[in-house]
């Protein structure tokens, strides 16, 4: 998160909402309809998965850009996500430029 908050604090018109579990998240993107959600896949009360599904089942939230970040750098792991929903996955660590270069997409999208 520290990471995040530094590449959003160069980056005006950006907040950044966190949540510390699947539950503050699911609330945190229903009430805000975010631009995009970063969603780290091991969260301490849901599985990432699970939370994805949940996230992709709200019409408000269907064509949100929904970005995995996950230690699991497997190509199963990857698949699995992309089918359930995910635009991108990102293995952590990951490049920063990696993400600067989706948050400038998501916002040149706009």
């Amino acid at each position: 998160m520290l990471l995040l908050r530094g590449l959003v604090a160069k980056r005006d018109r950006i907040t950044l909402l966190e949540a510390g579990d699947g539950r503050a998240a699911l609330e945190l993107a229903q009430r805000h309809r975010p631009d995009l959600i970063l969603l780290d896949m091991h969260l301490p009360d849901t599985d990432g998965l699970t939370l994805v599904r949940e996230l992709r089942a709200i019409p408000a939230l269907q064509a949100t850009p929904l970005v995995a970040l996950s230690a699991d750098a497997t190509d199963e792991a990857r698949h699995r996500a992309l089918r359930e929903g995910v635009d991108e996955y990102l293995v952590k660590p990951f490049e920063l430029e990696q993400l600067d270069a989706l948050i400038r997409e998501v916002r040149l999208s706009k």
